[in-house]
């Protein structure tokens, strides 16, 4: 269905994100060569669950600007048009915050992983949490190094209490990167699997000039 989706004219512009209980790296590897936008295995815990899905909604639905109908206008006494009252009903994504927006090359990995953590605890992401995101950040830009052209960019975004990073390079695609473990005697190979198993969600836009690999967290609830 996803191969059908994708080659349809009408439809091939539609964000698909795979949810599946399946974590089998072949199913991975067959759901980007088919252009899904993200594939996700789904967690046995609700509460994770809930996590991913509202990270999945903040994106597509709100900082990603995705293909849609335009809303109905609204028309006042005098024939014109009036814009919502609401203004959650205005089109477009919300405000988003830039944190960081960083340019790199294999030279500046380690000065980046710094002023990321700086960031992050700027904006009140801290222990456990900032560091197994920022071990993820590290994987992708590794990977973008690696398997995108030598450098690649950054950027680091608040969006009420999400805190979204997108690392962005001209590489050949995520079909032809490393989707699962390799076995244990291959050196390497792990990034795109050890970003996932961090953050439990690893969102991929296949450009035509290379890939965007995002993940999100979520700032802990203010005590």
């Amino acid at each position: 269905m996803l191969a059908e989706i994708k080659t349809d004219p009408r439809l091939c512009a539609i964000p698909v994100v795979v949810l599946t209980t399946s974590a089998d790296p072949g199913d991975f590897t067959a759901s980007y060569t088919a252009h899904a936008n993200a594939y996700i295995t789904k967690p046995r815990d609700l509460t994770d669950l809930s996590r991913i899905v509202l990270g999945i909604y903040r994106f597509f639905g709100e900082t990603a600007r995705v293909p849609g109908p335009a809303p109905a206008a609204e028309h006042d006494g005098d024939g014109g048009v009036s814009p919502p009252d609401d203004p959650d009903k205005v089109p477009g994504p919300r405000p988003v915050r830039l944190l960081l927006w960083q340019p790199f090359t294999a030279a500046t990995v380690a000065p980046l992983r710094h002023a990321l953590t700086a960031r992050l605890a700027a904006a009140g992401l801290t222990g456990d949490a900032a560091f197994d995101f920022v071990a993820a950040v590290h994987e992708l830009v590794t990977n973008a190094v690696r398997h995108g052209g030598g450098h690649g960019r950054l950027e680091l975004s608040l969006q009420e209490r999400t805190l979204i990073c997108s690392i962005s390079d001209h590489g050949r695609g995520a079909s032809g990167l490393p989707a699962g473990p390799p076995p244990n005697d291959r050196p390497g190979g792990r990034g795109l699997y050890l970003a996932r198993q961090l953050t439990g969600a690893l969102l991929i836009d296949q450009r035509g000039d290379g890939v965007t690999a995002t993940v999100t967290v979520e700032l802990p609830a203010a005590g």
